[in-house]
Order: structure tokens, then C-alpha cells, then sequence
């Protein structure tokens, strides 16, 4: 068959979900010694997939994507105050899979725990250290904040790429107004918050408290809140109403409504004509001409096919 690439067997499984414990599905890579959380996307409301020689009208697909199985045994970690062995720190949860702990040597948890081996590499017992949890914590909010910067400052590249030529030039008129107003707009968000460190502005480190927030406990995520400056309520409240993505067509049909509306701005700017540059009002029409129609160009009309003979 030739130099084919195997593919890793996957195993799915339900696992404790880091908040509230609740089973959610995962996948299992024995060969990678990976876990795998199971997410549902959804590209575009509009779409359908085509499988083989048919076509699926399903537009949701599936999305694994590694997750850090330190993530998975804080809950259990935060449960515990004494050094314990982790085998019994994790403990049974109903309707769950158990943690594959022998793979816990490629999970560097001294990030997380203080390691006590004094009884030999064959029982060691971990405690959370929550001062390392914190800065553990921290590099990850870090982290997504930098990742999400870097893919806003895309986006905005990627929508000015796509506005007409004509529609950004300078001078008068719609788009003068507009490209003020924007320069305005940015000014006043780089003084209210300047980018830091790669780009990083408050909005993105907020995005990522939640994201990172939504695998930690409500106490150490008021916790890692504080680190940042951030109530807790404001990072909630900004996790209410997540910005809504527009598609590819939906920006071009804005792109094309301010357009046309640049242009009626302009219109609207022009002087109007004064008594003598032109006629104040069309001529009046004459008499029975209301009830009467010209047939369009090319064509004759109906009298012409049901009239009379001509003399």
C-alpha cells in the first residue's frame, strides 16, 4: 500500500469537565498520550458539506482540540489540602471515564503542585501550590490575549483590504467624514488603552480571562481576575453578549451599503440649481395625455393589432 500515514486510533470518552464536573465527551490519542476536547462549529448558517458522492445538509462539523490535563485534575487538586498520591486525589466520578494517569510524568506538575518524593519515584505525593496555580493561570490568559490580538489586528487588515479604492480617498465629502470620525475613534481608544506588550489591549485580556475561566472554578477564577486588575462581574457581563462575527457576504453588503450611501452624502452636497440654470418644474402634460402611455421602444401596441383596416 505503499508509505501511508498512520492514523492515530481515537478512543471517545467521558471525562469530568474542569467546572462543575459534569461528564463531557473527549477523545483519547493512546499513541500521542493526548486528550482531546469534542467542540461543535458551525462556519456559516447557510451551508452543507460534501462527503464522498453526497452531500450533507448538516452545517455543523466537529472540532478536537488538545487540552492540558492540568486543567482536568484542578478540580480534584483544589478538593485536597494534605500531600496525597494522585490516584487518590482523583477520585471515581459516576458516568466518567477515569484520567489515564500513567501518562502523568509528561504533565509537568510541579507548575501546579508542590512534589514530595520522599518515598521514592514509585509514591509521590502532590499538594496544589496555589501561588504557582495563579502564575500558571496567568501565562495562559497571557497567552490567548496575545493570540487574540494578533488575529484582530488580521481582521481589521483583512475588512480595510476589502473597501473600495475610491471609497477611502481623501477630500470631501462621505468618506473624508468617515476616515475623521475612524482616526478620531482610534485615538481615543489608544489613550484609554494603549496596546501593551505584542499588541495586547484590555479587550482582548478580558476575552481571555473568560476563555481560560470557563475551565477553573468560580473561586480561583475571581481570584485570577484580581491578577489582572478585572472584577469578576466585568469579565461576566462582557461574556454575556460575545461579538457577533459577521460572515464573508454579510461584510461585503455592508462594505456595499456605505458605499451607496457615501455616494447619496455627495449627492446631497451638491448646490442646487438656481431660478435660471434650469427648468423649476417639468412641463405640464397635455390634455388626455394621463390616460395614454407611449409603448416602449421596439415594441407596438395593442390598437395597432385589434384596430380596424387603414383607408
Amino acid at each position: 500500500m505503499g508509505n501511508m500515514a498512520t492514523v492515530p486510533s481515537m478512543e471517545f470518552v467521558n471525562l469530568p469537565h474542569p467546572r462543575g464536573g459534569l461528564p463531557v465527551m473527549y477523545l483519547l490519542q493512546r499513541e500521542t498520550r493526548s486528550i482531546l476536547e469534542l467542540q461543535t462549529v458551525q462556519p456559516r448558517r447557510h451551508g452543507a458539506w460534501f462527503l464522498d458522492n453526497r452531500v450533507s445538509g448538516d452545517a455543523f462539523c466537529y472540532l478536537a482540540t488538545k487540552v492540558d490535563p492540568r486543567f482536568l485534575l484542578l478540580p480534584f487538586l483544589e478538593a485536597k489540602e494534605k500531600y496525597m498520591p494522585m490516584d487518590q486525589i482523583v477520585s471515581f466520578v459516576e458516568g466518567c471515564t477515569k484520567l489515564p494517569l500513567e501518562w502523568i510524568g509528561d504533565w509537568n506538575m510541579t507548575s501546579i503542585c508542590d512534589v514530595n518524593d520522599s518515598f521514592g519515584d514509585d509514591m509521590l505525593l502532590f499538594r496544589l501550590n496555589h501561588s504557582k496555580t495563579l502564575d500558571w493561570l496567568a501565562a495562559k490568559v497571557g497567552a490567548a490575549a496575545t493570540v487574540l490580538a494578533g488575529k484582530r489586528v488580521d481582521d481589521d487588515a483583512s475588512r480595510n483590504r476589502m473597501k473600495v479604492d475610491g471609497f477611502q480617498s481623501a477630500g470631501t465629502g462621505f468618506a473624508a467624514a468617515a476616515a475623521t470620525t475612524a482616526d478620531g475613534a482610534a485615538g481615543a481608544g489608544a489613550g484609554a488603552d494603549a496596546p501593551g506588550v505584542n499588541g495586547v489591549i484590555r479587550a482582548d485580556t478580558n476575552v481571555a480571562l473568560q476563555i481560560v475561566s470557563d475551565y477553573i472554578s468560580p473561586a480561583l477564577a475571581g481570584k485570577l481576575a484580581e491578577r489582572f486588575g478585572v472584577s469578576t462581574a466585568e469579565v461576566l457581563a462582557s461574556k454575556a453578549a460575545p461579538p457577533k462575527r459577521k460572515t464573508d457576504w454579510e461584510e461585503e453588503l455592508e462594505l456595499e451599503k456605505d458605499t451607496l450611501r457615501g455616494r447619496s452624502a455627495a449627492d446631497l452636497k451638491r448646490p442646487t440649481p438656481g431660478p435660471g440654470s434650469g427648468p423649476a418644474k417639468k412641463a405640464a402634460p397635455s390634455k388626455g395625455s394621463a390616460s395614454r402611455k407611449a409603448p416602449l421602444k421596439g415594441m407596438q401596441s395593442m390598437k395597432s393589432f385589434f384596430g380596424g383596416p387603414k383607408n
